[in-house]
């Protein structure tokens, strides 16, 4: 198989966007943003707890966030193409984006594991679709 240095570079990548969401959020702790109100007082027989934001999150972080996930897709992407690749065939980069090779990314299982085949335009070796089937939910 070709290197697959591109897609440590991209899961690297992926780790630092989430150390800098983790950092910030930290950050954003330690200066409590809340504040916790007991009311005794409304209802004898009740506690009523509320709590108020004193500060709204950084917007950042949605950013910050969406950052990391894209770059973990194009981690798997980026496999795909290798596996493609190391079946000796060539990954489908034109056409519609349903058709090329990416990693397939199912939200529910079609089968039970090895009835159903994934598929990765371009073509990768039996091994490689086992593999990807099991990791399917």
């Amino acid at each position: 198989m070709q290197s697959l240095r591109i897609v440590h570079l991209k899961l690297i990548r992926a780790q630092e966007h989430l150390n800098a969401l983790k950092t910030e959020i930290a950050v954003f702790r330690e200066i409590q943003p809340y504040a916790v109100i007991e009311d005794r007082d409304s209802d004898p027989n009740a506690l009523i707890v509320s709590i108020r934001a004193q500060q709204n999150p950084n917007a950042r972080w949605s950013i910050i966030l969406g950052d990391f996930v894209h770059n973990l897709r194009s981690a798997l992407d980026l496999l795909a193409n290798q596996l493609v690749r190391a079946a000796g065939n060539t990954p489908v980069e034109t056409g519609p984006s349903s058709k090329r090779t990416q990693f397939p990314i199912l939200d529910e299982r079609r089968g039970k594991v090895g009835e159903w085949k994934p598929k990765i335009y371009g073509g990768v070796s039996d091994v490689a679709t086992a593999l990807i089937d099991e990791l399917q939910p």
